[in-house]
């Protein structure tokens, strides 16, 4: 079946290192390849194993923990009585055990489904409310009242502590697959430009866990687009180099052979138990606007417009006012204490303010928690031969002009919190593309100006999926891609992304330091 290399791709960034690992079969390669390449396939197994394991704890403790707060939690009697304690302990059992069947059912632990972050978390809400579900039936059949207050209260709770811990091990992987770990080798078939555009995709983005092992296809082609990366022979004797190599994954362009010749090699590729991702030619396209629709058992597919935007918009708003002035009460305190602290640091001021580019091209003042020594702007001329981003765009990730408090600020995002009034104000989104500066928007081509129709955001694609990707390419496709695609389910999901991202990017420091 014809897969997306965007979806393909996105599929790298679940929490496995492919879908063979979480199925956990060797592929039924020859005797021979066994032999010659028996550590890599061994590691390839550990390591789907440890990972697969993980996800599974996650759930278990998750749902574990979840149910069993809520049905023995003191609450208010007028909100839920407390539950008698062997029909407690039932529907503790029934749910959790409920919730990782369906986990586990809805192929929550194969990497294609849970590295999309919206699917992942609306699979979850699903398992949590079946859960509960089940509970209920069996509260009603044992004559006895259900504790249905309590029980749906344990499916949000669930629903919330297992998607966040997922997202926060997913975050995590991401960073480690970014420095090389946990990655799965893949033989790119073709050498033309559209296979070139796939293997930067990929080089673009490794910390969705593909790295290419070699190219197979026109050797003419291969010298002038992609001599970076090792030849491994023609198109014709891809089967045979895939044996010789022991490399059970291939990306496939699909413009670079005609249907029949296609058709074949994918037929060859997967008797041999490798697994194959074949492009669509389509770019950014969201994969759940695509849909199958085969025509005389042909896998052809329907592209869906966008969907209507004006009642979204309207509803987005809302969610900016209700969420953001909520979010803005409650960290109150913690903007205090940081305030405090910084003015404590260095008596300089506490609030950075800077002018940027918002919604159809106007200008907007982003305010900010200070992270840097005053006169920081002046510095960074100095700094430009250090740059770690290609293109306009500029960070270090060990800056000499942060201060020590701003850098417990910068690594939890403390700093973005003053932005919150911006969203109430409605200068910008909880939601939406990185404001830019406007000497950065100076650079920017006509597609890429369309990134103004929205409103720009606390948060983003870009910062979940690619913050510390020093490619412009990768800021400038999700970009588009928002605002190509975007919905509520898309911002939601961002947003639960977005905590999670903060909370691995701590683990992360804090492991390394350790």
């Amino acid at each position: 079946m014809t897969v997306d290399a965007t979806t393909a791709v996105r599929s790298a960034d679940g929490v496995l290192v492919a879908d063979s690992a979480t199925e956990f079969r060797l592929p039924s390669l020859p005797i021979q390849v066994a032999r010659q390449a028996p550590r890599r396939e061994q590691e390839k197994v550990k390591s789907g194993t440890r990972l697969r394991a993980a996800l599974v704890w996650i759930d278990v403790l998750g749902f574990i923990a979840a149910y069993g707060l809520v049905l023995w939690m003191p609450l208010p009697a007028s909100l839920a009585a407390p539950v008698e304690a062997r029909l407690a302990w039932a529907c503790w059992l029934v749910a959790v055990t409920t919730a990782l069947v369906a986990q586990r059912v809805q192929r929550m632990y194969l990497a294609r489904v849970c590295a999309v972050r919206e699917v992942e978390l609306s699979r979850t809400l699903r398992s949590a409310v079946i859960a509960s579900f089940m509970a209920g039936g069996v509260a009603h059949f044992s004559n006895r009242p259900a504790p249905v207050v309590r029980l749906f209260l344990a499916a949000a709770v669930a629903f919330m502590l297992v998607g966040l811990a997922r997202g926060v091990f997913s975050a995590i992987l991401r960073e480690r697959r970014a420095r090389g770990r946990w990655t799965r080798p893949l033989v790119l078939v073709g050498t033309n430009p559209e296979a070139r555009q796939l293997a930067d995709l990929l080089s673009t983005h490794p910390e969705f866990g593909f790295r290419i092992s070699g190219v197979v296809g026109d050797r003419d082609e291969y010298e002038r687009l992609m001599p970076e990366l090792p030849y491994l022979g023609p198109i014709d004797r891809t089967t045979e180099i895939l044996r010789d190599t022991g490399d059970d994954g291939v990306l496939i362009s699909a413009s670079v052979v005609n249907p029949s010749e296609r058709r074949t090699l994918v037929r060859e590729l997967l008797a041999q138990g490798v697994h194959v991702h074949l492009s669509s030619g389509l770019q950014g396209v969201d994969a759940r606007r695509i849909r199958p629709m085969p025509i005389a058992q042909e896998p052809l597919y329907y592209v869906e417009t966008p969907s209507p935007r004006h009642m979204a918009l309207v509803a987005k708003r809302m969610i900016d006012i209700v969420a953001g002035s909520f979010l803005f009460l409650i960290t109150l305190p913690l903007l205090a204490v940081a305030a405090i602290a910084i003015k404590l640091g260095d008596r300089g001021p506490i609030f950075f303010r800077q002018v940027r580019v918002g919604q159809h091209g106007k200008p907007i003042v982003v305010t900010k928690l200070r992270t840097m020594v005053p006169d920081a702007g002046s510095l960074q001329g100095e700094l430009d031969a250090l740059n770690e981003r290609d293109g306009v765009l500029f960070k270090l990730s060990d800056d000499p002009r942060r201060t020590r408090v701003g850098k417990v600020l910068e690594a939890a995002s403390i700093d973005e919190l003053p932005q919150l009034m911006s969203v109430i104000t409605g200068t910008m989104s909880l939601v939406g593309p990185r404001p830019a500066l406007p000497r950065e928007v100076e650079s920017f081509d006509a597609d890429h100006l369309a990134r103004h129709d929205l409103q720009p955001g606390v948060t983003g694609l870009w910062q979940v999926q690619a913050r510390d990707n020093p490619s412009f390419a990768a800021y400038r496709r999700l970009d588009l891609f928002y605002v190509e695609n975007w919905s509520l389910n898309m911002d939601l999901a961002i947003l639960f992304e977005t905590v999670a991202s903060v909370i691995g990017r701590l683990v992360n420091k804090i492991m390394r330091r350790g």
